[in-house]
């Protein structure tokens, strides 16, 4: 693997941005300080940081990053990916990847930060992970990690410079990969802690997630006000 590492060529994204990427992440989080777990030379947690334009919407640079990833993961597996909201990728009804996006403020500069972990040939998992996958289980074989991440940064690549073209439409896109679409889903409001079926429509403007209610209501929740129930 050693000698592998050092032959493959990595391609850049471009000179205001750094990549960096290992197999063996310790205290790796996810959303809303949740623990990413993984075993040690199985997966890959990979970050992305870079200057971002003033111009580019933050929700539609959050969904073309989702996009990038959603569309590596499909490179490798025979079964449809899709992006569980807010930034999750799915195998049928499992999860394979996450993503972690951030803007930070460094030296009075705006930064975005892409955390992404991916479940690569890691088969074992622990009970109060049932929902859990690697794209080996997908793929039937072991996959290549510096392949992966090949594919990932020129996705990455391609859906960042799909942002600045104005004739393509991200949130549409998006929204064609979305996880349920269209589906009764199980939705978890946490206000009320109420469970309730609803029809997953969309992900709007502010990044929130659109469902039609059983009496025809439309609501839209913040990551954090609602939860959806695989």
């Amino acid at each position: 693997m050693e000698n592998k590492l050092k032959s493959f060529n990595y391609p850049s994204i471009s000179s205001n941005s750094v990549a960096v990427f290992t197999y063996n992440q310790t205290n790796g989080v996810g959303q809303a300080a949740n623990i990413w777990e993984s075993q040690p030379g199985k997966n890959l947690a990979y970050t992305l940081g870079f200057v971002p334009d003033d111009s580019i919407n933050l929700i539609h640079l959050n969904k073309a990053l989702s996009l990038a990833v959603c569309k590596t993961i499909q490179s490798f597996v025979s079964h449809n990916a899709k992006i569980k909201w807010p930034n999750d990728i799915y195998v049928n009804a499992k999860k394979v990847a996450g993503l972690l996006f951030q803007v930070q403020s460094v030296a009075n500069q705006k930064i975005v930060l892409l955390g992404v972990g991916v479940n690569v040939n890691q088969i074992d998992w622990p009970i109060h992970l049932p929902n859990a996958a690697s794209l080996c289980d997908f793929a039937n074989q072991e996959i290549f990690i510096p392949q992966l991440i090949n594919e990932l940064t020129n996705q990455l690549t391609v859906f960042l410079n799909l942002l600045r073209d104005k004739n393509r439409n991200i949130s549409e896109m998006f929204r064609h990969e979305l996880w349920g679409l269209q589906e009764k889903r199980n939705l978890y409001i946490a206000d009320s802690q109420n469970t309730v079926q609803v029809e997953i429509i969309d992900v709007d403007e502010f990044g929130r997630i659109v469902v039609a209610f059983e009496n025809g209501e439309i609501h839209r929740f913040h990551h954090g006000q609602a939860f959806i129930r695989v």
